[in-house]
């Protein structure tokens, strides 16, 4: 700040983390208004990304921290104000004079705990149709109520919500799901008709809307990893195959394929807890040591707290996976599929099913030792 001061600029904090610092809140990162061009910017530092140059962006690392320098929206701050989509989003501070630039009413509003766009409402919606996703996302992570203009303003864009990119969609609503306080959002989204649009997997036609359901489960999960919280939508009541229904997340959302993998899978190991004490000892195993056993649990604890799955399962796959260290869940091979060609046995599509076999007598301890495991897949392979 000093130094763009020093060149001759002006330069302020502005949006989210000046309302952060007002509500005590942690910012999740620093946002600075200039008059300063990119190119003024970039001369400064020594270190900067024109990650929106065209728009007057510019990211400039700089001890450490990573600070988005933007130009202002308009002809000096106030004008940079008015253009911000929301009140509370909307003020500037001046660190070096402690100062508040606030001409839009955002210190009232954040006192009042409410959400208002910033001077006409269809006016700064129609600027950016996904703000009807921001405003709801952002009521509810601020715990804020909705003034009855601007939501008046997100009932009528909503339709114009599917119009903008999936990719921005899709951030917008992982930022509902992760951040905490997602079941809010979520079911302003339905009161507004734009969930069913949005994920189907929870609400629309054909499938048995679970909004509250899966609020429940976010409410449970509070602030989570993405996949976990991808997961949550996928253990919807009207989702039979988490996985299969995970590929057309990725597909309608652009979500990362590995990201919709995990979460696909992670719905389903969570399905599975149900039916835990009926599982063989090696299943169990097995579904401890896969690589989303983790997120699934997390899952599922949620699940239970919305009463979808009962207490006395997920306590039986907790206390299988305190008393099983990583050795038992991974016990080395006993047996290769050289060691079954050595052993006299054709190479086939067999081989996979007899070492399958011998892995689950490895986890059970019914074999122990080599030439028992040999002896065992030579028995089946003649059966």
């Amino acid at each position: 700040m000093e130094r763009l001061r020093g060149a001759g600029f002006a330069a302020y904090f502005a949006g989210g983390c000046v309302r952060d610092e007002l509500l005590g809140r942690t910012p999740k990162d620093w946002d600075i208004a200039t008059d300063a061009a990119p190119e003024d910017v970039a001369r400064l530092f020594a270190r900067t990304v024109p990650v929106g140059a065209q728009f007057g962006i510019v990211r400039v690392i700089h001890d450490g921290e990573e600070l988005e320098v933007a130009r202002f929206r308009g002809d000096g701050p106030e004008a940079d104000a008015r253009g911000r989509d929301f009140t509370v989003n909307a003020m500037l501070y001046d660190p070096v004079a402690d100062e508040l630039l606030d001409v839009v009413g955002g210190r009232e509003d954040l006192a009042a705990r409410v959400l208002r766009a910033t001077g006409d409402a269809e006016a700064r919606f129609g600027e950016d149709w996904l703000r009807v996703l921001r405003a709801a996302r952002l009521a509810a992570e601020l715990e804020l109520a909705i003034a009855p203009g601007t939501w008046a303003a997100m009932v009528g864009r909503a339709a114009e919500v599917m119009a903008t990119s999936p990719e921005r969609r899709r951030d917008e609503i992982e930022k509902m799901l992760t951040r905490g306080h997602g079941a809010v959002a979520l079911r302003w989204l339905a009161d507004i008709g734009l969930l069913a649009h949005l994920l189907p997997e929870v609400a629309g036609d054909g499938v048995e809307d679970d909004v509250e359901g899966l609020g429940a489960r976010l409410d449970a999960l509070g602030p989570c990893p993405a996949e976990v919280a991808w997961a949550a939508v996928l253990v919807s009541r009207g989702v039979s195959d988490p996985e299969a229904a995970a590929e057309g997340l990725a597909e309608r959302l652009r979500l990362a394929r590995r990201l919709a993998r995990d979460a696909g899978r992670a719905a389903a190991r969570a399905r599975e807890i149900a039916g835990w004490e009926e599982r063989g000892v090696a299943a169990r195993k097995r579904w401890l040591r896969d690589d989303v056993a983790e997120a699934a649990l997390a899952l599922a604890a949620a699940m239970v707290a919305a009463s979808e799955l009962p207490e006395r399962a997920l306590a039986a796959v907790l206390a299988d996976r305190d008393r099983w260290d990583d050795a038992a869940l991974s016990p080395p091979a006993l047996v290769t599929g050289q060691d079954l060609i050595a052993a006299g046995l054709r190479p086939g599509p067999r081989f996979k099913a007899l070492l399958d076999a011998v892995e689950d007598a490895t986890l059970e301890g019914r074999v122990t030792t080599r030439d028992e495991a040999v002896a065992l897949a030579t028995e089946l392979a003649a059966s």
